[in-house]
């Protein structure tokens, strides 16, 4: 399996190499949750492989925008409701982009299961029986685990 991305266009190829091209987190995180999928399918489904896969972030064709840059800019204020596994994954990437700014702010009561945590990309074992914002927020706020982010902040509503 080869995962890339160029721009905003995801790539998986089963078979050949594509090489990469602009950097873009959003897309590179996409095709590497692609090459994920396959690898289940192919352990645990036992299935054969798929075609190769190729996606555009920006309208789901094969190929628009992968020579389109990532532009800076501002979210403002985002405020995420229920800080489950998909809100984790936004809010990773957001810290991770450079070019974002912005604050967000995290509503959660639900408390971070050891049943579930592997669908949390910003959750550890320190965080089981903790709410789910407050292990998303380390994320953001610059946690040794993560890195400094400060171009992103983030505010926790619900505590456990």
């Amino acid at each position: 399996m080869f995962p890339s991305a160029s721009g905003w266009v995801a790539r998986l190829g089963l078979s050949e190499r594509h090489s990469s091209g602009l950097a873009n987190p959003y897309a590179a995180g996409s095709a590497a949750a692609f090459a994920a999928a396959e690898l289940f399918r192919r352990i645990f489904l036992k299935s054969s492989a798929e075609n190769n896969v190729a996606v555009s972030l920006l309208n789901f064709d094969a190929s628009t925008g992968s020579d389109l840059d990532v532009s800076s800019s501002s979210v403002g204020e985002v405020l995420f409701v229920a800080v489950g596994a998909v809100g984790n994954a936004a809010i990773w990437s957001l810290a991770r982009d450079r070019g974002r700014s912005g604050h967000l702010v995290l509503i959660d009561s639900e408390q971070l299961e050891l049943s579930n945590l592997q669908r949390y990309i910003l959750g550890s074992l320190r965080d089981v029986l903790k709410t789910e914002g407050s292990s998303s927020s380390r994320g953001s706020e610059g946690q040794p685990d993560f890195g400094r982010h400060d171009h992103i902040h983030s505010r926790i509503v619900c505590r456990e």
